[in-house]
């Protein structure tokens, strides 16, 4: 029986970096991650250097963004939200290959009918 690590292995996650073509993935500020080839077998997931400066929930990255928490996250629905893992949990939502289950639609047609 495959686990849900079987599964998740072959998907890449990496931080955006400049392509052979001298492009970033991330060429604007309010993404915070972009799936790539999120139709194949292998698909890759570029964190995008807005998504890294939000924090985890209940932990601090050293040298990085505080935790999110209650007390600091406000009383309405914001980007103060967002974590680190809640862009990761978007971002494998694009990800349409037969291991995680059938779609019709690639991820970058899926966001762009949202």
């Amino acid at each position: 029986m495959k686990t849900c690590s079987d599964e998740l292995k072959h998907i890449t996650v990496r931080a955006d970096e400049k392509g052979a073509n001298g492009n970033i993935v991330c060429n604007e500020p309010e993404i915070f991650g972009e799936t790539l080839e999120g139709d194949s077998d292998t698909p890759t997931i570029v964190l995008c250097e807005s998504g890294l400066k939000h924090g985890a929930i209940k932990s601090s990255i050293k040298g990085g963004p505080k935790e999110v928490n209650c007390d600091n996250i406000g009383n309405r629905v914001t980007w103060r939200m967002d974590t680190l893992g809640s862009t990761l949990i978007h971002e494998y939502t694009y990800v349409t290959t037969r291991r995680l289950g059938p779609s019709s639609a690639t991820g970058r047609e899926r966001k762009a009918n949202m």
